[in-house]
């Protein structure tokens, strides 16, 4: 679990109640600025001109808490026999934090701990945990605050949108959240698509802004906590995503989202889609032998959006005359389409593999 954590740090007292201040702290490797050894195991403290300022979280700081994680510009005080009551996982994190030295140089003699994840993403796990393992600690905030201690688990992950489920789903699983990691799974399989006739309706959910985004992130949640059902229709939501001026924005935010390794797969899947499915549509368009018409929906539509265009019933674009064609060769279109509809579902994970 020491991946999970990018440094530890050690608190000073400060003067200002709503802020605090932190000497930012790296375990010490060669020694100190001056040239000074420094024993293998303790922590290096940085001057005062590299302080950074940060806010205790409106929430989850509490009074009587023990241990404190830094979770980008918020502080979060919470308790170790909860978190440690959730996975076994959390006592690696205390363990990196501890610092062996005077505990006068500890705010409020809590170690603290820098976490490198999305301080929402942390504040939604803690909501679910604290609704879990009620406590009478007092926080900082109001006492008439709404509150939700009395709505399950379950129903918190309900409430949240999409894109924080995913986010949630990722820090349960990397901090071995079993409890959350199984419940937020669960919901995903409900709402996002996967590769199957019945679902390509759910790909509207990444369309436009913050879908495409939000496609860049289940295609990175598919790789980090092994969840490869999702990734094929995410990829192929980005794979087939037009350059507009409406989308531009949109598809310029999933570029710092995902790796330049996995830029470089969604271009070569890209590619592979469109030569798989213009092979395919070639290769049938024939005409009826009955009325010589060719039955089929646009050719560059298709290639451009594939399980869009297949799953539709009709075999004429709506925006098109309709041509002058035979039952048979409508019925044969309509069996062609659902064939090819299954070859490329059945083709998307190799194509969009995370």
């Amino acid at each position: 679990m020491g991946a999970a954590i990018s440094s530890a740090l050690q608190v000073a007292d400060t003067a200002d109640p709503e802020n605090l201040r932190w000497f930012i702290a790296q375990p010490a490797e060669g020694g100190s600025e001056k040239g000074d050894s420094v024993p293998a195991g303790s922590v290096s403290i940085e001057t005062r001109s590299s302080v950074k300022s940060l806010s205790k979280h409106p929430t989850h700081y509490y009074k009587d808490g023990d241990v404190a994680f830094i979770v980008e510009d918020s502080v979060f005080r919470v308790h170790r026999s909860i978190l440690e009551a959730q996975s076994n996982a959390m006592k690696d994190l205390y363990s990196i934090g501890e610092v062996h030295g005077k505990e006068d140089k500890v705010f409020d003699g809590v170690i603290a701990v820098r976490l490198n994840d999305s301080s929402k993403d942390f504040s939604n796990v803690l909501d679910i945990i604290y609704r879990r393992f009620p406590t009478s600690a007092n926080r900082t905030t109001s006492s008439d605050e709404e509150t939700t201690s009395s709505i399950s688990p379950s129903d918190i992950l309900h409430r949240l949108k999409l894109g924080d489920l995913v986010g949630v789903m990722r820090v349960a699983w990397k901090y071995e959240l079993e409890d959350i990691t199984n419940e937020a799974a669960s919901q995903l399989d409900r709402l996002l698509p996967l590769a199957t006739p019945q679902d390509i309706p759910k790909l509207d959910i990444y369309k436009a802004d913050p879908g495409l985004a939000l496609a860049a992130n289940v295609i990175n949640l598919s790789r980090e906590c092994n969840l490869p059902q999702f990734g094929p229709m995410a990829f192929y939501a980005l794979a087939t995503s037009e350059w507009t001026t409406d989308n531009f924005q949109a598809l310029s935010s999933v570029f710092p989202i995902l790796s330049a390794q996995m830029h470089l797969r969604l271009n070569a899947g890209r590619v592979a889609l469109q030569k798989a499915i213009m092979e395919a549509v070639i290769k049938n368009q024939e005409p009826c032998a009955t009325c010589s018409s060719f039955p089929w929906p646009d050719l560059a539509k298709t290639i451009l959006h594939p399980l869009e265009i297949l799953n539709r019933e009709e075999t004429v674009d709506e925006d098109e005359t309709p041509r002058q064609t035979c039952g048979d060769c409508v019925q044969s279109a309509k069996n062609t389409k659902e064939k090819l509809l299954k070859e490329v579902l059945d083709k998307l994970p190799a194509i969009f593999k995370p």
